[in-house]
């Protein structure tokens, strides 16, 4: 296999990963809202020009990942598809974290792959001067940030989006009638992410106030009531 073609296969492989969690992220979100279509595999379209050659991967990849989640068995968190609303909530929120659970992987194991490729062009130089320090502050130290704040920021939208869904899943449960306090939960998980970070704020300032917390806390009518 060819240089070229183990880049294109890379480069498939993410853009799998990627079309695979925002389609079905956005499908999750909409089934927890309540305003999921029975039908919603039927409304999966493409967005890449498979005609373009510059975007080939990308379509390919994009119209592989919509093909397996059209292929997906129906589930509980579904409309209609679970017995009670307890079995569509826990389904809904084993799939959501699975999911992202699965994406960060995906994107550790690509930056993995940066390091050890930023690991291997630290060599000795063949000029007998060896390393100065203009290299290694300006070159190596240089990357070094790049990839560190790279790792950072996924790190911290993994465990942002993960206390997401795990106080969503908690509302449901105080939306089922079951004594959770879910929001001191949410406030206590956020209290420990760095102040400088907007997510912080925006969810501190957000469970203040009632309309962000009922949003949160509700189940849909299609849980509640299944479809005989």
């Amino acid at each position: 296999m060819s240089a070229g073609d183990n880049v294109r296969n890379e480069l498939s492989e993410i853009g799998f990963s990627g079309a695979k969690y925002t389609r079905l992220r956005t499908v999750l979100q909409q089934a927890r809202d309540g305003v999921l279509a029975a039908d919603w595999r039927d409304h999966l379209v493409t967005q890449y020009d498979g005609s373009d050659p510059r975007l080939r991967v990308q379509a390919d990849a994009e119209f592989t990942a919509l093909t397996a989640l059209q292929n997906m068995p129906p589930a509980p968190w579904e409309p209609g598809e679970a017995p009670n609303w307890k079995a569509a909530l826990d389904s809904w929120y084993v799939t959501a974290r699975n999911l992202h659970g699965e994406y960060f992987l995906s994107n550790m194991e690509q930056m993995c792959k940066q390091l050890a490729v930023g690991e291997k062009i630290l060599r000795l130089p063949s000029e007998s001067g060896g390393l100065d320090q203009g290299y290694v502050i300006g070159t190596v130290a240089d990357a070094d940030r790049m990839r560190d704040k790279g790792r950072r920021l996924h790190t911290h939208q993994y465990i942002v989006e993960r206390t997401r869904l795990t106080a969503y899943y908690l509302a449901g449960l105080a939306a089922g009638g079951l004594d959770v306090d879910w929001v001191s939960w949410y406030r206590a998980e956020a209290a420990t992410w760095p102040e400088d970070q907007p997510d912080r704020a925006r969810v501190e300032q957000g469970l203040t106030r009632a309309p962000f917390r009922a949003v949160m806390q509700k189940l849909p009518g299609y849980w509640r009531a299944p479809t005989p």
